[in-house]
């Protein structure tokens, strides 16, 4: 077999962390790269994987040993490993250690035995995507890495996206790439393809506890604690990005508590509410870092004339993931140029310190939960739009019940599904899928410590009390005063009209249709919006409807396949 990836130095992954495994048990893999200066390769007879690489940072994803090669993204807090650990360290792997609490992916190939073994973290936030093509599998952190000609786009998922802005379950944007399940380990030899779960969600706290006075103490010192483990995972510089929201303010509180060094770093970020733009972050964070005598960096948002670069950008790295996030784009471009760097990320802080979905009747029964949730994201006039080559209401709402249905029922059952539909699928991706080799990611909401003390309590209570915001009152008094992203002032003012419509001109402009997309979108709505998307004025009636679809169809128009002629 023959494998054309010449693409690959041309793409926006030459300066994005990136991985491609290709395995084949049965068949030899001939690899066709003709720069390879700026990846780490390595390739055997039927096996290869090839990473982005960082002169900056020591290490990289690979590690080689005797009869073996490993690659490690991500973190594991107990090990104390990262990313760019050193051979040494990380050969802990081979001698009898293994991942459990972080946020990796892990890839064994044992030469001897012609096997790979391949595990994803307890949650599945580390972004991995697998494909098969007869007997050889392909692993990714991108899908678009591993599209190949012709793959067709899942119309399940594109519902999912349009109506919720994540995909459901393990689906990609394509039909035939697949997410790598939460807490999977999956083993490929020449007899067999094995897939199993190491990490089972029904182990996990019910939600059943009540919150008491102590179960703020508890949840405040689990928060600490996972802090310090993170900053134990030695990198060149700690960095903080730093918004005005309260898990930002708490990292920032405990660094400050513990004098680390470190280096804050906000994006000014624009944000709708009411139908008004306002700039929710830079600020309000200058003035809260400034009060305890810190600098932040402030990385100005992208000027209007110049988004449509962003958008394909963002487009290119993680369109089939989420519409969210164009914003985070100069702030990848400036990690670029900054030394290696241990980032802190509060991802899912508001999930299981608060609860996730806030829909009305939640947290009775599971079952009941099951229902509310269809009934609040699955929006039945949706389909009255499209033609009939889409997925019917009720097959969509049967294959979105029936993802759910996987997580075990309990009153934690839906906060898990939000966990794996929106915070993995939808949230994660800006930092997860964009930044740059040599920086490790780190999420101290993850330890599995935390988790289980926050799950332990009933998520109906968490909503009430929100435990983020709780704890930086009770805990950090002095940093929970100042206003910000979740408190803002009454009269704070937005940026006006002009702003805003510029920049809905630019996102407008940059989806312009060509033909081939325009007639695609024409092919799949029904007669009577084909008839509203000729008339200008009657266009903008189906704006919720046209414009994700039209997003959907210029990233398939955009991701260009990386991986050519396989013969």
């Amino acid at each position: 077999m023959k494998i054309d990836i010449k693409q690959l130095s041309q793409s926006a992954f030459k300066e994005t962390e990136f991985f491609i495994c290709v395995f084949d048990p049965e068949n030899s893999i001939e690899l066709d790269l003709v720069d390879n200066q700026d990846f780490d390769i390595y390739h055997e007879n039927n096996f290869f994987i090839i990473s982005s690489k960082s002169n900056a940072a020591e290490g990289s994803l690979i590690s080689r040993y005797e009869g073996h090669c490993i690659l490690f993204r991500g973190y594991d807090l107990d090990l104390s490993i990262h990313s760019y650990s050193n051979d040494a360290d990380k050969a802990v792997l081979l001698q009898g250690s293994d991942v459990n609490n972080g946020v990796y992916t892990y890839l064994n190939y044992n030469s001897k035995l012609n096997e790979l073994s391949v595990k994803s973290d307890p949650f599945g936030v580390s972004p991995l995507y697998m494909r098969t093509v007869g007997s050889t599998v392909f692993f990714s952190t991108h899908p678009s890495l591993i599209k190949l000609d012709n793959d067709k786009p899942d119309l399940m998922s594109f519902l999912s996206l349009i109506q919720n802005g994540f995909i459901f379950g393990d689906r990609s944007f394509y039909q035939d790439i697949k997410r790598v399940s939460a807490g999977t380990k999956i083993n490929v030899s020449s007899t067999a393809i094995e897939i199993h779960n190491w990490f089972n969600f029904s182990e996990l706290p019910k939600g059943n506890k009540n919150i008491t006075e102590q179960s703020f103490v508890d949840v405040e010192q689990a928060c600490q604690s996972s802090i310090n483990k993170c900053l134990k995972l030695k990198q060149k510089q700690v960095l903080l990005p730093f918004s005005s929201g309260f898990d930002s303010r708490r990292f920032f509180a405990y660094f400050q508590k513990k004098k680390v060094k470190f280096k804050a770093v906000t994006a000014q970020s624009f944000h709708m509410k009411n139908g008004k733009l306002y700039d929710i972050d830079a600020p309000f964070a200058t003035i809260i870092a400034k009060s305890f005598g810190v600098d932040t960096t402030i990385v100005s948002a992208t000027k209007p004339e110049d988004l449509a670069k962003d958008f394909t950008k963002r487009n290119t790295l993680i369109g089939s993931e989420t519409f969210m996030h164009s914003w985070s784009i100069p702030l990848i471009n400036w990690l670029i140029k900054e030394p290696p760097s241990l980032i802190f990320d509060g991802l899912s802080g508001d999930t299981f310190g608060n609860g996730g979905f806030e829909f009305p009747g939640l947290h009775q029964s599971a079952e009941k939960d099951i229902e509310i949730a269809l009934k609040e994201m699955v929006n039945n006039d949706i389909f009255s739009h499209l033609n009939a080559t889409w997925p019917s209401a009720e097959e969509y709402k049967e294959a979105f019940r029936e993802e759910m249905n996987k997580i075990p029922s309990s009153l934690n059952q839906i906060e898990l599904v939000f966990l794996q539909f929106r915070s993995r699928r939808a949230i994660s991706p800006w930092i997860t899928m964009m930044h740059p080799p040599g920086h490790v990611v780190v999420f101290p909401y993850y330890d599995l410590n935390f988790v289980n003390i926050c799950l332990a309590h009933n998520p109906k209570d968490k909503l009430a009390v929100f435990f983020q915001k709780e704890c930086l009152k009770r805990f950090w008094p002095e940093y929970y005063e100042f206003q910000g992203s979740r408190n803002l002032p009454k009269d704070f003012h937005s940026l006006g009209e002009v702003m805003t419509k510029q920049i809905d001109s630019a996102k407008k402009e940059w989806l312009k249709n060509s033909t081939k997309l325009e007639n695609e979108l024409l092919s799949m709505i029904s007669m009577k919006n084909y008839l509203l998307r000729k008339l200008p004025v009657l266009n903008q009636k189906r704006s919720w409807l046209f414009e994700p679809l039209s997003q959907l169809l210029k990233f398939d128009e955009e991701s260009l396949p990386i991986i050519k002629n396989i013969k």
